[in-house]
């Protein structure tokens, strides 16, 4: 069991009606099962993580930085449309 659990967060989601919530982890190692189970949360995970899937993020993350994606989206949010640097 995790050593940080957050029941607030649980009751938060529970108030507002929340019924299920999917983790982007392969594991449940931070969540109270028992807590979201009495409190009618189902709770999902990701079982396993492609091999693939992980490879073409790492690829487009080394593209992303290579074009300098970060910058240029800045460049665009402050009206700079301009093709030069």
């Amino acid at each position: 069991h995790a050593k940080h659990h957050y029941p607030e967060t649980l009751e938060a989601l529970a108030a507002c009606g929340v019924g299920c919530v999917a983790m982007r982890c392969a594991g449940y190692d931070r969540v109270d099962l028992s807590m979201a189970e009495s409190l009618g949360i189902v709770v999902l995970r990701v079982p396993a993580y492609s091999p693939h899937s992980v490879a073409e993020h790492a690829v487009a993350l080394m593209m992303a930085l290579n074009r300098q994606i970060v910058k240029a989206s800045a460049r665009v949010a402050q009206g700079n449309y301009a093709l030069s640097g």
